[in-house]
């Protein structure tokens, strides 16, 4: 499955509405501006943007990344998450 990270400019809980909407247990936020979903199907960083509401027309501004590894420090949920959704 494939991991995306989406970084929002500002929070939004109407887009953090569409991932849980779009992804239900397949989502993790970390914080008010950033989370991560898990796509079995959608392939592309456009489609993620666009399922989120992340487009001119909606007005908010954000960009999505393809997660191909990652290292860092951060809090335990969050590489439990990370491992599932991997798997």
């Amino acid at each position: 499955m494939t991991i995306y990270a989406v970084c929002l400019n500002e929070p939004s809980e109407d887009a953090w509405d569409n991932v849980r909407e779009e992804w239900g247990g397949k989502h993790f936020i970390l914080s008010p501006t950033t989370a991560f979903v898990a796509s079995p199907d959608l392939t592309l960083t456009s489609e993620i943007a666009r399922k989120v509401g992340i487009s001119d027309e909606t007005g908010t501004l954000g960009v999505v990344f393809e997660v191909q590894a990652y290292n860092g420090f951060n809090r335990s949920d969050l590489w439990e998450w990370l491992r599932k959704a991997e798997a």
